[in-house]
């Protein structure tokens, strides 16, 4: 008869920053130093060995349940609370888990240990410092994100991507004032992929760049054909990623789409996000300033989430804020998000920025933020985004058309 184990997969978080900043040799005393640890965190029976790199393997007996390899799995993540001394200094570090039953999850050691890796990966993008268990879905989600990394390059040279926008409505004559150009695939193998599977990877694979520059070019060169068509004049924004923002080379990029499409720097916009923003403070200070000297309008996107200090922000060369969607959604229901929402729009106004809302989707949402000096509006309650050919009919019955002359 079979002894059922857990398999327990430890990776060390931000193991990387040790071996950069201090070097390989402190790095490897750590390594020393959080074996030891582990070892004396075990029981008697279970073992420990490091796989490879920062992650460690260790074997559970297992008495009862998979309830009693939590236990276990949150024990030995606890100890990390306590800093490791290594030489004369002490280093804190934490570790994320994943965990395999054996034989459940697995009847080889390659697989379960290929299921380990899948948790572990789960709990990385979940739940940095926490611990996941293996499951079947897991084995869907990685061949699924397979499947969409594969696809993400050739898709967007046969042309599977699109680009839909959204309005941004004035609050003070309900005006569609702008535009959000948003990135949408639909691809022959996997249908309409969720904005929120593909973005992240191809951020993670730098697929973003390429992409990225494909909607800029894009959604410029339609609000130039709007501009022509008659239409006022409107500002169309452009969402830039942690990566492009990251890149100098980005400037560039957007001079010369500007100068190629003839559209003026004033109708565009460009949205970074507060976190992206902060990832790096001083490069995207440098990078901002440069966009800013073409002209463009600059927005800080999902206002509220990424912990900026108001020195960088009064620093910062942007136009408008952007609050989160998250602030939005129970504004006027409960009182610290419309607490929060009051104070971003006081704080704004106070910067001289404009503010605008995302994700607004119902009449007290829209009644909250118009009755307290919110500047624009952008969520579902007006429009969802729509492909350019549909926004357009949207403009003309908005009244966007200059009149033209007899």
């Amino acid at each position: 008869m079979q002894v059922p184990l857990a398999i327990l997969l430890l990776d060390l978080d931000r193991f990387r920053d040790v071996n950069d900043t201090l070097g390989f040799s402190v790095g490897d005393e750590l390594l020393t130093a959080v074996a030891r640890r582990l070892s004396d965190r075990l029981r008697v029976g279970d073992a420990v060995a490091r796989l490879g790199g920062d992650e460690f393997l260790l074997f559970v007996h297992l008495a009862e349940d998979a309830g009693e390899a939590a236990v276990v799995a949150q024990r030995l993540l606890d100890s990390f609370a306590l800093p490791f001394p290594v030489g004369d200094r002490e280093i804190y570090v934490t570790a994320t888990l994943g965990i395999t039953l054996f034989p459940a999850d697995g009847q080889g050691l390659d697989s379960t240990l290929r299921r380990a890796h899948m948790a572990l990966a789960d709990a990385k993008r979940a739940e940095p410092g926490g611990f996941r268990f293996y499951s079947p879905e897991m084995e869907r989600q990685v061949a699924l994100r397979q499947e969409i990394e594969n696809n993400l390059m050739p898709g967007l040279e046969r042309g599977e991507f699109s680009v839909h926008y959204q309005p941004k409505i004035s609050t003070v004559d309900g005006r569609v004032v702008g535009l959000e150009a948003l990135v949408r695939w639909n691809s022959p193998v996997s249908g309409m992929v969720p904005p929120s599977l593909f973005i992240p990877l191809a951020e993670e694979r730098g697929f973003i760049v390429p992409l990225g520059a494909w909607v800029l070019r894009t959604a410029v060169a339609q609000a130039k054909a709007w501009l022509d068509q008659g239409f006022e004049e409107l500002v169309v924004s452009v969402n830039l990623s942690g990566r492009q923002l990251a890149n100098r080379e980005i400037v560039t990029t957007v001079k010369e789409t500007l100068a190629a499409s003839g559209l003026p720097a004033s109708l565009l916009e460009l949205e970074v996000t507060e976190t992206a923003v902060m990832a790096d403070i001083e490069r995207s200070l440098l990078v901002l300033e440069e966009l800013a000297a073409l002209g463009v309008n600059l927005s800080l996107d999902d206002f509220g989430s990424g912990y900026s200090s108001l020195s960088y922000l009064n620093r910062l060369p942007v136009n408008r804020i952007k609050i989160d969607r998250e602030f939005v959604k129970e504004v006027g229901e409960t009182t610290d998000d419309s607490v929060i929402a009051r104070a971003a729009i006081a704080m704004g106004h106070t910067l001289g920025l404009l503010v605008i809302a995302e994700g607004a989707e119902t009449v007290k949402q829209v009644s909250f933020l118009h009755d307290n000096g919110c500047d624009e509006i952008q969520g579902y309650y007006y429009s969802p985004p729509v492909p350019a050919e549909r926004l357009q009919v949207m403009l003309a019955a908005n009244g966007k058309r200059k009149p033209t002359s007899a």
